[in-house]
């Protein structure tokens, strides 16, 4: 036998209140004893008190209408709502200003950012990294997961040196950002911000770190003879020379 909800053809959407067909249907199958209080709900998808709230009612005020509720009204419906989220996903990078442009109403900041935090969508940092093509990122990760059974503990850490050279420059990269996101979408390939190294005044420096120690800050020499004066492969031996060969013991293992 069909349900209750279908044999009336009235689909309730979600959040939505019940109708008044719907209601007279639920009196009439409460009443008649055609269903229960939990089928109903299930079926016209609401909660269970909504349905013994709507009997109870009719009951004692022969009234199916609802009272005035508390407090503001929604100042959206759930189509602008949804409207701020599309826009949100299409446009990461669009501020509150933008994003209340395009929905009527001219929802404040705080409406936004409800709004959004509901779906998991929030206004966060967008991180930094290096722009590396697929080809380079294919690789590390290939190389990531071989490596990956040696650091299953902390002790066979103890024999690993990892360093890493840095250029110190007196311009900086490109501004910090902010983007609309997930929690789970940090390094989405869009939605990060290129670190960029800029043609300025710089210094290179190397260092390395392994489990319980450190290296010292190797300031790296220029290559004079390079073809544009700048650092080469010798001017990064002279960095091993100086800083590697300090601390590096028979057995270890650089990386």
């Amino acid at each position: 036998m069909p349900s209750i909800a279908i044999q009336i053809g009235a689909n309730r959407s979600q959040g939505a209140e019940l109708s008044a067909e719907q209601r007279t249907a639920i009196i009439y199958a409460l009443e008649n004893k055609l269903s229960s209080q939990v089928k109903l709900a299930k079926e016209f998808g609401c909660h269970r008190n909504t349905i013994a709230n709507t009997f109870k009612r009719w009951q004692e005020r022969n009234d199916i209408k609802s009272r005035p509720r508390s407090g503001r009204p929604p100042k959206f419906c759930p189509r602008s709502r949804r409207l701020v989220k599309t826009h949100a996903r299409r446009n990461p990078f669009w501020s509150y200003r933008a994003l209340a442009s395009r929905v009527t109403g001219t929802p404040s900041t705080d409406t936004i950012r409800r709004i959004l935090k509901r779906s998991g969508i929030v206004r966060r940092l967008v991180k930094r990294k290096i722009p590396i093509g697929r080809v380079l990122a294919f690789k590390r990760k290939v190389f990531a997961r071989r490596w990956r059974s040696e650091f299953h503990t902390i002790s066979s850490l103890r024999n690993w040196i990892f360093s890493d050279e840095c250029s110190v420059q007196r311009t900086s990269n490109n501004g910090p950002q902010w983007c609309w996101r997930l929690a789970s979408e940090a390094y989405r390939i869009d939605l990060v911000n290129p670190k960029i190294h800029v043609k300025d005044i710089s210094q290179m420096v190397w260092a390395a770190i392994w489990l319980g120690g450190r290296s010292k800050l190797v300031v790296m020499e220029r290559d004079k003879s390079s073809e544009r004066g700048g650092y080469s492969r010798w001017s990064y031996i002279d960095a091993l020379e100086e800083g590697l060969l300090l601390i590096y013991q028979p057995g270890m293992i650089f990386q």
